[in-house]
């Protein structure tokens, strides 16, 4: 039983125990349990700080400058800092030192170690026996880990990563190293950037033809190779190198596709006059709301071959009281739809502003609008969501019938019709999957409309 208050400590000091111990009793709030890959990643900070401390007295302080040479070699005029989490486990655990053949890892194993504590040992044992490896990932489980597959060794782990379970996605592919210790699979090292399935898949290739498979997984002795171990680092990092850009959205006329909005000011007692101008341009039309008009549609004639669409919209006209919006989807059709109003009103209008997005942008709240253009106030409207997404969805279609170099030439449809080319259409539909995961749900295409109509 704890002593009271008024009994006497019993640490012995004669006094009573509120005036003594008693008195430096605080309550503290219980710290939350750390998790078990939180205590390996510092346990893990400690080792790698004792493995460079000893390549540093073994080497001389300029071996760090050299292993950062030897490993951007002809790539980068320097280290790049974010690569640093890939460059530093190579280079304790992977490159070869120039007499022994042992990385600085297996020499400081060697060395007297016994000042190490037990789980630091067992830590150093674990790392040693790891690589890098190209890991698919299966499935997230966010705030706690990651379901992965070894694309070259075939096997599989649920690694624990609160971050990292955070940040990435299905199907993505990640060039990294997963240590086990006791148990427990956590990253001891990275590339800094994922790749998407089909790109993941010809470093793949790449590096079982380096390794002499096919068909077979790689052996561990194979992976593990210094030369295998720094050659599947270039060639993952060529990859970015010479990355494909994206396909440039465009519409109907072939314009790149941005929304501009033209903005006017007039004054409220002209509006009947202004209306009844504007509906004199060619194409000019307007759905009447309780007999005032609120808006009025620009068309043309449709020149393309789809034979359900009669007319194109060019130019959308909003009227806000005093105050008119023209809406298009290109700088062409504003130019033009401005050239079209002016000349048609003259003075009773005074233009104001021009505001423009790009269609990536308007996708990407995160990407700066053009140069020399003001940014939106607003979020993506809902018109604009609209547009890019029945883009995005008539381009998917479009690709049915479009020659794929990677399908040797042949369209989906024809690949789909020839077994041989079923694996290869396969990695093409999952490289679509991967980049429709990327984006918020309701702005999906749904792959398996694909899948569907191809009989995949």
């Amino acid at each position: 039983m704890p002593p009271g208050r008024q009994d006497p400590c019993p640490c012995g000091s004669g006094r009573k125990y509120k005036r003594c111990c008693g008195g430096h009793v605080k309550i503290t709030a219980a710290r939350p349990a750390l998790a078990p890959s939180e205590i390996i990643a510092g346990n893990r900070d400690l080792l790698h700080a004792a493995i460079l401390r000893f390549a540093n007295r073994r080497g001389g302080p300029e071996w760090i400058q050299l292993a950062m040479d030897t490993y951007v070699d002809e790539w980068y005029d320097e280290m790049p800092r974010d690569e640093i989490q890939a460059m530093l486990p190579w280079a304790l655990f992977h490159w070869p030192d120039d007499v022994s053949g042992l990385s600085m890892a297996e020499l400081f194993r060697e060395s007297d170690t016994r000042r190490l504590e037990p789980q630091l040992r067992a830590m150093l044992d674990a790392e040693i026996d790891a690589q890098f490896s190209i890991w698919e990932i299966t499935d997230t489980t966010p705030g706690v880990g990651i379901q992965m597959k070894d694309r070259l060794t075939g096997v599989e782990r649920f690694v624990s990563d609160t971050k990292a379970s955070r940040d990435v996605r299905a199907l993505e592919a990640m060039l990294a190293r997963i240590v086990d210790y006791d148990g427990v699979f956590t990253f001891s090292g990275m590339f800094p950037m994922t790749l998407p399935p089909f790109s993941a898949e010809a470093v793949i290739l790449e590096m079982k033809r380096a390794c002499r498979v096919r068909t077979r997984p790689v052996s561990l002795v194979k992976l593990r190779h210094p030369e295998r171990q720094l050659e599947l680092l270039d060639r993952w990092r060529s990859m970015f190198d010479d990355a494909p850009a994206m396909p440039t959205m465009t519409n109907t006329d072939g314009d790149p596709m941005s929304f501009v909005s033209d903005r006017y000011d007039f004054d409220a007692v002209n509006k009947a006059s202004i209306v009844s101008a504007l509906l004199n341009i060619p194409g000019a039309d307007t759905p009447p709301v309780d007999g005032d008009v609120r808006e009025i549609v620009l068309t043309k004639p449709d020149s393309s071959s789809r034979k359900s669409v009669r007319v194109i919209v060019i130019a959308q006209i909003e009227f806000q009281a005093a105050r008119m919006k023209v809406e298009t989807n290109s700088i062409r059709r504003a130019d033009a739809a401005r050239g079209m109003i002016e000349a048609a009103l003259g003075n009773p209008v005074r233009y104001r502003i021009r505001e423009e997005t790009s269609a990536t942008a308007a996708m990407n709240p995160d990407v700066s609008p053009m140069r020399g253009s003001r940014a939106p106030d607003v979020a993506p409207t809902p018109d604009m969501q609209d547009a890019v997404r029945q883009f995005r969805e008539q381009y998917m279609l479009d690709w049915l019938d479009e020659s794929i170099p990677a399908l040797g030439g042949l369209t989906p449809r024809e690949a789909a019709a020839d077994k041989r080319k079923h694996k290869a259409l396969e990695l093409l539909l999952r490289d679509v999957e991967y980049n429709e995961n990327r984006l918020p749900i309701s702005e999906r295409f749904d792959v398996r409309r694909l899948r569907s109509t191809l009989g995949m």
